[in-house]
């Protein structure tokens, strides 16, 4: 079976939708709690059936520093602000209004910086 490499473009923007359509808001198997971030959404390779059990092959993982690759949820580690704020630091200290904020803050940077270097690189390319 081929393995699957999803584009961390469509990854990123299914996570954003996720997220705004109040994904991480909702939890219908544990009603008591928000869902979350990152492993409790459809980009959690974990969390499919048959799903992985480490995060390697993870198109977030190219987002979070070496020094956080062995840990349990490298994804939380991936800096989402210019003061380094995490989720994990999030769930630790902060609101998850902040957390949301920052998480959604992140993703369209992330977005617009993929796509407007696909399209220089493309426009490189047909400019030869």
């Amino acid at each position: 079976m081929e393995k699957c490499n999803p584009d961390v473009l469509e990854v990123l923007k299914s996570e954003l939708r996720f997220l705004e359509n109040g994904g991480y808001r909702h939890c219908l198997l544990r009603p008591w709690r928000s869902q979350l971030a990152f492993i409790e959404s459809r980009t959690c390779q974990k969390n499919r059936i048959g799903g992985r059990q480490d995060c390697d092959g993870c198109v977030l993982m190219q987002f979070v520093s070496s020094e956080w690759h062995e840990e349990k949820t490298p994804c939380w580690h991936i800096p989402l602000n210019e003061i380094g704020e995490t989720v994990d630091s999030f769930y630790r200290w902060g609101t998850e209004d902040d957390m949301e904020h920052a998480l959604r803050t992140w993703l369209w940077t992330t977005i617009l910086s993929i796509e407007d270097d696909r399209r220089n690189a493309e426009s490189s390319v047909t400019h030869r």
